[in-house]
């Protein structure tokens, strides 16, 4: 029969017990330490650049731009960015600056994307569009412009994109006039106290088989309906084409919308447009091409389901803005 160890040997045991898991502890805790910093590095990212290096690339292209164009924040976080920038830039009469990438970015006036460089990428729609290589400002943020469609510029210019310096007017049946105001927010002139789709703006309505990008210029009964472009780039051709969208055309509503084009005190033509599906399309010669302003007066008897949108074009041998 062996005999029980002895008080200093059981003690012995003990200690050998208790420093015996010490070692894989304190390596575990070195990993875990390792690991977590390794994580840390591996996901932080650089802080955000300031706002005066917004404020520096913006500057440097504020002076080319326009009132119908659309500067891009990105990231998207940069709310104190877009703020800082829309003071910079004068009211309604400066470019829209969003954070927020319009439906309708790229197809009206010019889309410019200012870019923290140390910023997550640019997102998929955006990629998917054609851009110019960064312009890098130094010390600064990144400039892309989207590039130009067919990659060259265009002989026609569409009135669609000179709407921001436009002027709109409704008149009711009863001749009260109401003057609308362009909202760089939304990109059209909101009409106060009318409803809210009696606005005229850029739209994409589909009519027959085409769908066409179009301004849209809700009529109103018994009364008109006027938009005034300034001091009009005005060539020799004229090209005017509408449209009812298909749910307006098969509407009970016959009651057609009839269009005046005056240059000055000069009516040019006066069109019709019937309840069904598809563009109609019209080429005028303009004779003395130079104008003050340039008219479009859409009128109606009934504006029941008035889903209404014209384009208007001329040659300018020029680039489109």
């Amino acid at each position: 029969m062996v005999a029980p160890p002895s008080a200093p040997e059981r003690v012995g045991e003990i200690v050998i017990m208790m420093n015996a898991p010490k070692i894989p502890l304190l390596v575990g805790l070195i990993l875990l330490v390792a690991t977590g910093y390794a994580y840390i590095q591996f996901f932080s990212v650089p802080s955000d650049a300031p706002v005066a290096h917004y404020e520096k690339a913006y500057g440097s292209i504020q002076k080319d731009l326009q009132s119908n164009d659309i500067v891009l924040i990105h990231p998207t976080w940069r709310d104190d960015v877009v703020s800082a920038l829309s003071q910079m830039s004068s009211g309604n009469a400066g470019p829209q600056i969003t954070s927020t990438l319009p439906e309708a970015a790229g197809e009206f006036g010019e889309l410019i994307v200012i870019a923290d460089p140390n910023a997550p990428p640019l997102s998929q729609r955006l990629k998917k569009m054609r851009f110019t290589q960064a312009t890098n400002i130094e010390n600064g943020a990144h400039i892309f412009t989207l590039k130009k469609k067919n990659g060259s510029t265009s002989a026609q210019l569409n009135f669609i994109n000179l709407l921001p310096q436009a002027q709109v007017q409704v008149k009711d049946k009863d001749g009260k006039k109401t003057t609308c105001k362009w909202s760089s927010k939304s990109r059209k002139f909101k009409c106060p106290k009318l409803p809210k789709w009696m606005y005229v703006g850029p739209y994409k309505m589909k009519s027959g088989k085409d769908e066409k990008r179009c301004i849209w210029s809700h009529p109103i009964s018994k009364g008109e309906v006027r938009i005034r472009f300034p001091k009009p780039p005005l060539k020799s051709t004229l090209i005017f084409e509408h449209a009812f969208s298909n749910s307006a055309a098969r509407s009970s509503n016959k009651s057609p919308v009839t269009v005046t084009l005056k240059k000055d005190k000069e009516t040019l033509t006066h069109l019709s447009q019937q309840r069904k599906p598809g563009f109609s399309r019209s080429t005028l010669i303009v004779a003395q091409p130079a104008a003050q302003h340039l008219d479009v007066i859409v009128r109606t008897e009934n504006d029941g389901a008035g889903h209404y949108c014209f384009n208007l074009m001329t040659q300018t041998g020029e680039a489109q803005p």
